[in-house]
């Protein structure tokens, strides 16, 4: 997946958001670039 739309020029967003799964190993790193993303916005 790009970047940016091809067309409009847009940033690209995912989808569909990932899988939720009880022993996510990786899940308190996924929640705190999420909430610095949201903080940038």
């Amino acid at each position: 997946m790009q970047g940016k739309c091809p067309s409009c020029g847009s940033k690209t967003r995912d989808p569909k958001p990932l899988r939720y799964s009880p022993p996510d190993k990786y899940g308190k790193y996924r929640r705190i670039a999420l909430k610095e993303l949201r903080k940038n916005e």
